[in-house]
């Protein structure tokens, strides 16, 4: 059995005091740190500009567009005039459809009206085309791609951006009316000008059609609830 006297033993703590000392000194020399001067621009301005170079997949429906066109809502001029855009309305005009923007569903489409945000943010499946006639549109701009995610989340598929008749100084106005073969018709109309210090557009629309019967009366079996 092997005997290591007192003295030896007490000099390890010594030593590892010293290495230890040593250490920390060269430490504090070594990380000594230098003053660093960083410029750079935020996430959201670089990205913008770096876009710029590349460009954005844009479609605009002109009003003329949909005045020679003959739409009896936006929802049929989008669907006609846009590629990529797939609308399938439920039950005719003016009412709520399923979209889909190169594939996207229904809900990754953000839907403004002037530059204003339209869409519900909580219920993201709604849009303005139930209450927009196309005779008040001056053109229709749709952003394709994730690019529209700086107007807005939920746009993963894009924007569609309706805008409205523009502010006028001159007095104009026009009036319009059509019939079409589902025993319906269209009367819209619009006026524009200056009143004093102020701008105002006015306009006016009305649709009415008596639809279809998908089913013979004979076919339908009664019911209180039959209309």
């Amino acid at each position: 059995m092997m005997f290591f006297p007192y003295r030896h033993t007490a000099r390890l703590p010594s030593l590892a005091l010293l290495c230890t000392a040593v250490s920390a000194t060269t430490a504090t020399a070594d990380t000594q740190l230098q003053e660093l001067d960083i410029q750079a621009s935020q996430l959201e301005e670089s990205v913008p500009l770096t876009l710029e170079h590349y460009g954005n997949q844009l479609e605009v429906i002109s009003a003329e567009q949909i005045r020679a066109g003959g739409f009896v809502d936006i929802t049929d001029a989008l669907r006609t005039l846009v590629p990529g855009l797939h609308i399938s309305p439920k039950h005719g005009p003016f009412d709520y459809f399923n979209a889909s923007l190169h594939g996207s569903r229904n809900q990754d489409i953000l839907w403004l009206v002037d530059g204003v945000r339209i869409t519900n943010r909580l219920y993201n499946s709604t849009s303005p085309l139930d209450t927009l006639p196309p005779q008040m549109v001056a053109r229709i701009e749709v952003l394709k791609g994730g690019q529209g995610i700086f107007y807005g989340t939920q746009s993963v598929g894009g924007v569609i951006n309706i805008i409205t008749r523009e502010f006028s100084d001159d007095t104009a106005g026009e009036v319009g009316a059509g019939v079409h073969s589902n025993d319906g018709y269209n009367l819209h109309g619009a006026v524009s000008g200056r009143a004093g210090d102020h701008q105002y557009v006015l306009y006016a629309s009305h649709d009415d059609a008596d639809g279809h019967q998908p089913f013979e009366d004979d076919a339908i079996e009664p019911s209180a609830t039959d209309k």
